[in-house]
C-alpha cells in the first residue's frame, strides 16, 4: 500500500510497521472464512471479530409466474387421502427466510430463529432430491454434509459454518438405539443452540452464531427410516416429517439435457416463487407454533413406522404376546423388576433379554409408554415399591407359537414318542 519500511530519522519504527501494529491491535480477527447468514465485511461474535470472506446468492423477489415451482413442491406432497402437505412445508420455508433475512441484535449477541429438522420420507425417484435443490437455491446456494461430524466420525465442521442448509441424504442408517439418540440430541444442538463451535483443520476452536436449517432426505421403508432418532419430548417440536408421494404429475426430468433445460427454469421462477412466500402466503393457524412459528407436523404413517422401532413399543409387543396372547387376563400388576423377570424368563425371553440389556430399562420404557398409552400402562402408588398396572389390549391374539403351557410334558411325550419307534425299529 505504499508504506515505507524504512524508519525516518528519530522515528522508532517505520510507517509499515506502525500499520502492522495497528492492524493487529484494531483489526485481529479470530476467523476469515464464510459464514452461513452473514454479507462479507467484519462482524463480531461473541466480543470478537470474525471477518466474512462469502457470501450466499440473494434472490430478489419480482415476477409472477411459478407454475413450475408449484408442481415440484405441491405434487409430491398430496398423500394418498388427498392431503395436502405443503402449507408445512411453505410455513418452513417462510420462516426459514424471515430468519436469514431480518436484521440483526447486534452486539455479538446475534441469534437466528430457530427451525425444526425437516425430513422429507418416499420411495426412490419421487421428487426428494428436486425439493431439496430448489430450497438450497432459495437459502442461498450452499449446503454441508453434516453427518459425519453430528456423528463423531471427524471434528473439523469448517464446510458447515459457510452453509445455510444442511442436508442428510440416505446415510446409512443405524438400529443401535444409543446412536439413534445421540443423532437426536446433535440435531437439537446444531438447530436450537444459539453459538455452534467452528473448527477447522489446524485451526483452534471458535464460538460462532451461524444460521442453520437441516433438511434429512430418507426412503420411506422401516429400515431406511431408522436413521431417524426417536421422538420423544425433547424432540417433539424439533423434527417435522413430510411423505413424498409418487404422482404422474410430478415434475421429472431424466436426461442431462431435461435436468439442464428444468434448471433455467427454476432460477427464472424462484425469484416470483420468493415474492409469493413473502408476501402472498399467510401461515395458517395450524401450522403456526411459539418458540420457532413453525408447527412440527408429523405424517401418521411415518411416525407409526417410526414408532413400531422405538423399544417401548417393542416392549409393549412382547408384552402383549407373552402375558396377554391365548388367555383371557384383564390385566397385570407388579413392580417393573417383576415384569422384567416374568418376560426374561418366559417363552420370549430371548426377546426380551436383548431389549431390557441395562439397569432400569423396564421402568424407563413402561414411562414412555404411561404417556403414550395412558389407558393401558398405569402408575399405582405402592406403599413400600413402585408398582404398575398393564391393562391387557382390546384385540390379542388367540394363540401363539412360543407359549407352551407345559414344556416338560411336551418333552416327555416326545421322549415316549421317540422310544416307541425305536422299539418298532425305524
Amino acid at each position: 500500500k505504499g508504506f515505507d519500511t524504512e524508519k525516518g530519522k528519530g522515528d522508532l519504527i517505520s510507517m509499515a510497521d506502525s500499520m502492522v501494529l495497528r492492524i493487529q491491535q484494531e483489526r485481529y480477527v479470530v476467523y476469515a472464512g464464510p459464514l452461513a447468514g452473514y454479507e462479507i465485511g467484519r462482524h463480531e461474535q461473541g466480543g470478537y471479530n470474525v471477518l466474512v470472506t462469502h457470501q450466499r446468492n440473494v434472490l430478489h423477489p419480482v415476477g409472477v409466474d411459478w407454475d413450475v415451482v408449484k408442481r415440484i413442491f405441491v405434487t409430491p406432497l398430496i398423500d394418498e387421502c388427498g392431503y395436502d402437505q405443503s402449507i408445512h412445508l411453505f410455513t418452513w420455508l417462510k420462516r426459514a427466510d424471515e430468519a436469514l433475512n431480518s436484521p440483526y441484535r447486534g452486539g455479538g449477541s446475534q441469534s437466528f430463529t430457530p427451525g425444526p429438522a425437516l425430513v422429507l420420507a418416499g420411495p426412490k425417484d419421487c421428487g426428494k432430491t428436486l425439493m431439496c435443490s430448489v430450497i438450497r437455491k432459495l437459502l442461498g446456494g450452499r449446503v454441508g454434509k453434516p453427518y459425519r461430524y453430528m456423528m463423531g466420525a471427524t471434528s473439523f465442521n469448517k464446510e458447515l459454518m459457510g452453509s445455510e442448509l444442511l442436508v442428510i441424504d440416505d446415510e446409512i442408517s443405524n438400529t443401535d438405539l444409543r446412536t439413534r439418540r445421540a443423532f437426536g440430541y446433535q440435531i437439537k444442538n446444531m438447530l436450537f443452540a444459539e453459538n455452534q463451535s467452528g473448527h477447522g483443520k489446524a485451526k483452534d476452536a471458535i464460538t460462532l452464531y451461524p444460521f442453520c436449517r437441516l433438511m434429512i432426505l430418507v426412503n420411506d421403508e422401516p429400515e431406511s427410516l431408522l436413521i431417524l432418532p426417536p421422538v420423544d419430548d425433547s424432540l417433539d417440536d424439533k423434527i417435522m416429517m413430510l411423505k413424498v408421494c409418487e404422482n404422474e404429475e410430478s415434475v421429472r426430468a431424466d436426461t442431462p439435457a431435461e435436468r439442464a433445460e428444468l434448471n433455467e427454469v427454476i432460477d427464472e421462477q424462484l425469484p416470483a416463487f420468493l415474492g409469493w412466500l413473502r408476501y402472498g402466503f399467510v401461515v395458517p393457524k395450524e401450522c403456526d407454533a411459539p418458540r420457532t412459528g413453525v408447527y412440527a407436523f408429523r405424517h401418521k404413517a411415518l411416525m407409526e413406522t417410526v414408532n413400531q422401532l422405538t423399544p417401548e413399543n417393542k416392549l409393549m409387543t412382547l408384552i402383549d404376546d407373552a402375558l396377554f396372547s391365548g388367555n383371557d387376563h384383564e390385566d397385570w400388576q407388579g413392580t417393573a423388576n417383576q415384569l422384567s423377570k416374568d418376560l426374561c424368563e418366559g417363552p420370549y425371553k430371548h426377546d426380551a433379554r436383548a431389549l431390557l440389556n441395562w439397569t432400569n430399562a423396564t421402568g424407563t420404557y413402561l414411562g414412555r409408554l404411561a404417556k403414550s398409552h395412558p389407558d393401558r400402562f398405569i402408575y399405582v402408588k405402592g406403599r413400600e415399591s413402585r408398582l404398575w398396572r398393564v391393562v391387557a389390549p382390546e384385540k390379542r391374539a388367540e394363540h401363539t407359537d412360543r407359549v407352551v403351557k407345559d414344556p416338560l410334558g411336551l418333552m416327555q411325550e416326545a421322549t415316549r414318542r421317540h422310544r416307541e419307534k425305536m422299539s418298532e425299529g425305524e
